[in-house]
């Protein structure tokens, strides 16, 4: 996976250089603004970026589940808890567990207006669940 990565940050390079190599002989000396140097570090993972993703939070899930093993008591937080690890096993690609995963975190973003420690609570979770729910398939 990380020489995919690389080949594809080397490929974006070499582009980039030809790219630059024409504009400079055409009269342009600097580049756009805003335009993306890749030759410092990659600002995107190139190689495949959703197994990246939902490889590292398998890693954070099955880490961290050994450490909130039980801790939710709310029943709400245990099954956007118990939503993720499904969604995860399936690589987010099953419409089914996304639509579980979403339900759930849209009750229990609910009630952070009323409960607000309960953000607190369970930060990391409703993060990792976010970032699975908008993750493209």
């Amino acid at each position: 996976m990380l020489s995919a990565s690389r080949a594809g940050w080397q490929g974006e390079v070499r582009r980039y250089s030809e790219r630059r190599r024409v504009e400079k002989r055409l009269g342009q000396r600097a580049p756009r603004p805003g335009e993306l140097n890749p030759n410092g570090r990659p600002p995107v993972w190139f190689g495949a970026e959703l197994r990246a993703e939902l490889y590292s939070l398998t890693f954070w899930e099955r880490e961290m589940g050994r450490e909130r093993a039980g801790a939710f008591s709310d029943p709400d937080l245990r099954e956007l808890d118990a939503a993720l690890a499904r969604c995860l096993r399936a690589n987010a690609a099953a419409d089914v567990q996304r639509r579980v995963l979403a339900d759930a975190l849209r009750k229990v973003q609910g009630r952070i207006g009323q409960e607000p420690d309960l953000a607190h609570f369970c930060r990391d979770l409703l993060w990792i669940a976010r970032l699975v729910n908008q993750a493209p398939v």
